[in-house]
C-alpha cells in the first residue's frame, strides 16, 4: 500500500507538472496573460497558493517523507518556479543531502550564484551535514558562475581535506574551473591527479583549451588520449574544430577531418557542422561545401554554419542560393540563420538580395525578433542605404543598446556625422546607456578642424560616463584629434593612455604620417619596438608610407627585414606597400623583383607597380604592364585605368590614351569621376583640348579635381581667358577652390599676359579662400611679373616670401632678367644659382645669354671656361611626335633617324616657302659675335628638329 501511494504521488507530480508546462506554453504562445502566476489549474482545483495546496494534498492523501519533498522541488524547478521550490525546502519537515544539493543546483541553474553559496554555508556551518561530491560540484559551478577565483580555491582545499579532489565529477569540474579562468597549470595537476579519467573529463580539459584558442595544447592533449587507447567521441571533435574555425587553421583541420573519418563520426551531424564551420572561417569554402553536400544529416546548425562561412568570406550570391536552396529543401529557421545570412549583404551591389531576405522576413513572422531587427539595421547601412536602415530602426517595437549602436555606427559608416551625433543625443531622451562602440563609431566621423570642438564635446562625454578608461575610446579620440589636425591633443591623449595596446601605438603612428611628420613616426616606431610592442600589419602600412615620404631607403630597408622577421614577408598587403616604398625611392627594379616574389597578386599588386612605374617616368613600361595585367586574366579597376591614363599624359601618347579610352568605355568606367578626371587630363596634356573640354562637359560628376585639369589644361594650352571663365564657373557650382587650383590659375594669368588679374587672385588665396600660397604659387607670380617686366616687384616679392627662395624661383628671376636684360639683377640671380648647384648648366647658359644680349663677349668667354674647367655640360634638348602609334625622338641638330635626309629635305623647302613669303628671321635670340648672315643660318639649323 505504502509503494502504490508514493506511485500515485510521483504520478500526480508528474502530471501537474506536465500540466503547468502545457499551461505556461500555452500562456506565452497565446499571451492572454502577462504573468506566469495568473494561471489557474481548474482540473486540479489548485489554489493560488500551489505550494501550499500541494504540500497539503501530499500531506492528507498520499503521507509525506523526504523523497516526496525532493521530487516536489524538482518539478518547480523544470518549470522555472525557483520561489516556490524554495518553500517547498523550507516545510520539508527533514532534508538528506540529496535535498541540500537539489537546491543549491537549481540555484545555479538559474543564475543565483549568492544564494546557492549561502545554501552550500548553511549546510556545513549549521546543520553540520557533510557535503558529498555532488554538493562540491554544484558550489565549483557557483564560484564559476560568480567567477570567484579565491573563493574556488578554497573549495578547492576542501575538496582536498574531505578527500574529494580524486573523485571523477569533483575533479572534472575543478578541470573546467581553472580552464575557465585560463589557468592551465592548476588545471592540469587537478587532471593528473585523477586515478579515474573518462572521456569527459579528458574533453573537459580539451574544451579550456579550445574556449582560450589554445589549439598546439588541444591538439597536443588529443594526441595524448589516443596513446591512452580512449577513443575520442563526438564532442571532442567538435571542441577541437571549434579553435581550428578560430583561428583558420587550415593544416589542422585538415588532419582532423582523417581522424573523424577514421572513427567514423564523419556522419555525425554535430562533428559535420564543425568541419564545415573551420574549413568555411579558414577560407577553404570548397571544401566546406563539399563535406556540406556529402553529410547525410543536416540539421539547422549545418545550414547556418555553411551561409556564415559564405558571409564571412564576403560571398553574397553564394549565401542567398544557399538560402533558397534550403526553402526548398523545407528547412525550418530560426533567426541565428537569418542574421547570418544579412551578414553577407555588406555592398550597395548586395542591396537587392538583402532586401529580398527582408521580405521573406516579413512573412515569417521573424520580423519581431530584436536580434534580426539589429541585423537588419546593420545590414542596411553597410550597403549604403541609411534610409531604409532608418525605417527598420523606427518600426522596431524594442530597441537595445545594440540597434541604437547599430544605427548610429551606421550613420558614421556613410558620412553622416551630424545624424549620427544628433541619434546619439537622443539616447539621453530615452534612457538608453549606450555602450563604448557607439561613441568610437561617432569619433570616427569627425575628420577636419571644423569638427575639433564637437570632438572635444564627446571627450567630455566620455570621461563623464566613464568611457575614456576603455583603450578602445581612448585610441579613436587619439585619432580624431589627428584627423582633426590637433597634434597637441592627440599626443596628449596617447600619452594618458595607461594600457596602450598595438592599436594605440599604431594611430599615434598613423597620426604622424598623416600630418606630414614622418621623422616622428619613425622615432615613435623605435620606441614601440623597444616597449616589446608586437609590430602588426597596420604599424607597417605606416611606417612603409613615412619612409615612402622621406625617400629614406636606408630605413626601408630595415623595416623590410623587420617584415620578414615578423613572418609577415608573404603578406600581399604588406608587398604592395613596400612596392610603394622602393617606388617612392626610385628603386623601381627592387619593386620589379618584390612583385614578382608575390605569391598571389591581385589587382591591387599590379596597380602598386604600375602606378610605380608612371611615379618614376617609365611609362612605356607601365603601358606594357598593363597589357601583361590583361593578358593574365586581371580585370583593371578605376585605379588601374587612372594610372595607365597618367602614363599616356606623360608620354603624349594620344594612340594609346584612345586605346585605353576605348576598354574604360566597355568596363563602364567613362562615369567614374576619378578616371574621367584622368581622360581630361591625358587628353588635355596630349594636346587635344577640343576632346578633354567635351568629355568634361558629359561628366556626371565633377570635384575639384575635374576642374584643377580642366583649368591646367587650359593653361598649358595659353587659353587665359577661357580659364578665369572656368575658375568662376567652379566657385558658382559650390566648389571651393583648392591650392592645386590657383597654381593653374596664376599659370594662366602668366602666359596670357593678365598681370593685374593674376596679383589679385594670388591675393585673394590668403584674403577670401584661406590657402596660404606655397613655393609653386609664389613661382608663378614671380614668373608673372618678370615676364611683364615688373622685376623690381618680383625682386621684393623674393624678399617678403616667408620661407627661403629655392633654384626655381632664382631660375625663373634669372630667366626674366634674360627677357628684359638686366644685366645686373641676372648676375645677383646667378650667383646664388652657382652657389647651390654649381653644376646646373642651364644658369651658366642663362647668365651667358644676358651677357651676349648685352654685348659682353669677354663675360661669355669666362663663363664657358669656367664649364669647360667644371666639367658642366649641357644636356640636349629632346622633343617627340607619335606618328602611326610609333613615338619619333630628336635633338637638335638630330642625324640619327632612319629619315633624316627626307627631313631635312622639307624643312628646306619650308624654309625657302617662309623667306619667299616674306619671313624675315629675328636673329636676336643668336647668342653669337658672328655676321648677321651666319647668324640666320645658326638660326635655322637651331629650329631644325629642335624641340
Amino acid at each position: 500500500m505504502k509503494e502504490l501511494k508514493h506511485f500515485t504521488l510521483t504520478h500526480f507530480i508528474h502530471r501537474l507538472a506536465a500540466v503547468e508546462q502545457f499551461t505556461r506554453k500555452h500562456v506565452v504562445e497565446r499571451g492572454r496573460f502577462r504573468h506566469y502566476n495568473q494561471m489557474q489549474f481548474s482540473s486540479y482545483a489548485i489554489a493560488e497558493d500551489k505550494t501550499k495546496t500541494t504540500l497539503q494534498i501530499a500531506r492528507t492523501r498520499f503521507g509525506f517523507d523526504i523523497a516526496k519533498g525532493n521530487e516536489l522541488m524538482q518539478m518547480y524547478f523544470k518549470t522555472g518556479n525557483v520561489m516556490n521550490a524554495r518553500q517547498v525546502f523550507d516545510k520539508m519537515p527533514e532534508r538528506n543531502i540529496i535535498s541540500w544539493n537539489l537546491m543549491m543546483k537549481g540555484y545555479a541553474r538559474q543564475g543565483l550564484g549568492e544564494e546557492a553559496l549561502q545554501l552550500f554555508l548553511r549546510l556545513q556551518s549549521e546543520l553540520g551535514t557533510k557535503p558529498d561530491s555532488f554538493a562540491f560540484v554544484n558550489t565549483i559551478r557557483v564560484c564559476i558562475l560568480l567567477s570567484d577565483i579565491e573563493l574556488g580555491k578554497q573549495v578547492h582545499v576542501h575538496t582536498v581535506k574531505t578527500g574529494f579532489e580524486l573523485d571523477v565529477f569533483v575533479g572534472c569540474v575543478l578541470v573546467e574551473m581553472y580552464a575557465k579562468w585560463e589557468i592551465f597549470d592548476s588545471s592540469l595537476k587537478v587532471f593528473n591527479k585523477m586515478h579515474v579519467r573518462d572521456i569527459f573529463s579528458w574533453n573537459t580539459l580539451i574544451a579550456g583549451y579550445a574556449r582560450h584558442c589554445y589549439l598546439e595544447n588541444a591538439l597536443k592533449l588529443f594526441c595524448q588520449l589516443r596513446e591512452e587507447s580512449m577513443e575520442p567521441d563526438e564532442f571532442c571533435f567538435g571542441n577541437i574544430l571549434g579553435v581550428c574555425a578560430s583561428l583558420a587553421a587550415v593544416e589542422e583541420c585538415t588532419q582532423l577531418h582523417a581522424q573523424v573519418i577514421k572513427f567514423g563520426f564523419d556522419s555525425d551531424v554535430f562533428v559535420g557542422s564543425n568541419l564545415v564551420d573551420s574549413y568555411a572561417k579558414s577560407g577553404n569554402l570548397e571544401v566546406a561545401r563539399k563535406v556540406f553536400d556529402e553529410m547525410h544529416n543536416r540539421d539547422i546548425i549545418t545550414w547556418t554554419m555553411m551561409i556564415s562561412g559564405y558571409a564571412q568570406n564576403r560571398q553574397s550570391e553564394e549565401a542567398f542560393e544557399l538560402f533558397l536552396h534550403m526553402r526548398l529543401m523545407a528547412v525550418r529557421l530560426n533567426q541565428f540563420t537569418f542574421t547570418s545570412l544579412l551578414s553577407a549583404f555588406v555592398t550597395s551591389e548586395a542591396l537587392n538580395l538583402g532586401k529580398r531576405v527582408h521580405t521573406h522576413i516579413m512573412k515569417t513572422g521573424f520580423g519581431l525578433d530584436l536580434s534580426v531587427g539589429n541585423a537588419l539595421v546593420t545590414m542596411y547601412c553597410k550597403c549604403s542605404s541609411t534610409e531604409d536602415a532608418r525605417q527598420c530602426f523606427d518600426r522596431m517595437s524594442k530597441r537595445d543598446v545594440v540597434s541604437w549602436t547599430a544605427m548610429i555606427a551606421g550613420y558614421a559608416w556613410n558620412g553622416y556625422g551630424a545624424k549620427a551625433l544628433s541619434l546619439f543625443r537622443e539616447t539621453y531622451g530615452v534612457g538608453m546607456d549606450l555602450n563604448q562602440f557607439a561613441l568610437t563609431s561617432i569619433l570616427s566621423t569627425f575628420v577636419g578642424r571644423e569638427f575639433i570642438e564637437q570632438g572635444k564635446q564627446l571627450h567630455s562625454v566620455s570621461i563623464k560616463t566613464g568611457f575614456q578608461s576603455y583603450v578602445s575610446v581612448e585610441n579613436a579620440l587619439l585619432s580624431m584629434y589627428a584627423k582633426c589636425g590637433d597634434m597637441n591633443s592627440a599626443c596628449r591623449v596617447f600619452d594618458e593612455i595607461k594600457q596602450r595596446d598595438a592599436v594605440s601605438w599604431n594611430a599615434m603612428i598613423a597620426a604622424y604620417v598623416q600630418n606630414g611628420q614622418s621623422e616622428l613616426a619613425l622615432k615613435l616606431f623605435s620606441k614601440m619596438q623597444q616597449a616589446t610592442m608586437e609590430s602588426n600589419q597596420f604599424t607597417f602600412a605606416s611606417i612603409l608610407e613615412a619612409c615612402g615620404t622621406l625617400t629614406a631607403m636606408e630605413e626601408s630597408k630595415q623595416v623590410h627585414a623587420h617584415v620578414i622577421k615578423c613572418g609577415f614577408q608573404s603578406d600581399t598587403s604588406m608587398n604592395i606597400g613596400l612596392i610603394d616604398v622602393y617606388a617612392n625611392c626610385r628603386k623601381i627594379d627592387d619593386a620589379q623583383k618584390l612583385f614578382n616574389k608575390i605569391p598571389k597578386q591581385n589587382v591591387i599588386s599590379w596597380n602598386a607597380m604600375i602606378g610605380g612605374y608612371v611615379q618614376n617616368d617609365h611609362g612605356e613600361e607601365a603601358f606594357k604592364m598593363f597589357c601583361e595585367m590583361q593578358g593574365v586574366g586581371i580585370e583593371p579597376n578605376q585605379s588601374t585605368c587612372a594610372s595607365v591614363l597618367r602614363a599616356c599624359a606623360n608620354l603624349t601618347s594620344m594612340e594609346q590614351g584612345k586605346q585605353l579610352h576605348v576598354v574604360i568605355i566597355k568596363t563602364g568606367y567613362e562615369s567614374d569621376v576619378f578616371v574621367g578626371s584622368a581622360l581630361v587630363d591625358m587628353y588635355a596634356k596630349c594636346g587635344n583640348i577640343e576632346d578633354a573640354h567635351v568629355l568634361f562637359g558629359k561628366m556626371p560628376e565633377r570635384n575639384v579635381v575635374t576642374w584643377n585639369v580642366i583649368i591646367t589644361g587650359y593653361a598649358q594650352h595659353g587659353f587665359g581667358e577661357e580659364v578665369l571663365m572656368l575658375f568662376e564657373q567652379m566657385q558658382e557650382e559650390g566648389l571651393k577652390p583648392n591650392d592645386i587650383t590657383f597654381i593653374g590659375v596664376l599659370y594662366a594669368c602668366c602666359h596670357a599676359g593678365l598681370v593685374a588679374e593674376g596679383c589679385q587672385y594670388f591675393d585673394s588665396m590668403s584674403e577670401d579662400h584661406g590657402i596660404a600660397p606655397r613655393l609653386e604659387h609664389f613661382a608663378c607670380i614671380i614668373d608673372l611679373l618678370g615676364r611683364s617686366g615688373h622685376l623690381d616687384k618680383a625682386g621684393e616679392l623674393i624678399k617678403q616670401m616667408p620661407f627661403e627662395p629655392d633654384a626655381l624661383i632664382w631660375q625663373i628671376f634669372l630667366g626674366a632678367c634674360r627677357i628684359h636684360r638686366n644685366v645686373e639683377l641676372g648676375k645677383h640671380a646667378a650667383e646664388y644659382l652657382l652657389e647651390s648647384q654649381p653644376q646646373n648648366a642651364s644658369t651658366y647658359v642663362l647668365l651667358s645669354n644676358i651677357y651676349a644680349v648685352a654685348r659682353r663677349w669677354d663675360d661669355v668667354k669666362k663663363l664657358r671656361k669656367i664649364m669647360k674647367d667644371k666639367d658642366v655640360k649641357k644636356d640636349p634638348g629632346c622633343s617627340w611626335i607619335e606618328v602611326k602609334r610609333r613615338v619619333h625622338s630628336f635633338v637638335v641638330e638630330d642625324r640619327a633617324h632612319p629619315q633624316t635626309g627626307e627631313i631635312y629635305a622639307k624643312l628646306e623647302e619650308l624654309h625657302r616657302q617662309m623667306l619667299d613669303a616674306g619671313y624675315v628671321p629675328d636673329t636676336s635670340f643668336v647668342l653669337q659675335d658672328v655676321d648677321q648672315d651666319y647668324k640666320e643660318e645658326i638660326l635655322f639649323h637651331q629650329y631644325c628638329l629642335a624641340p
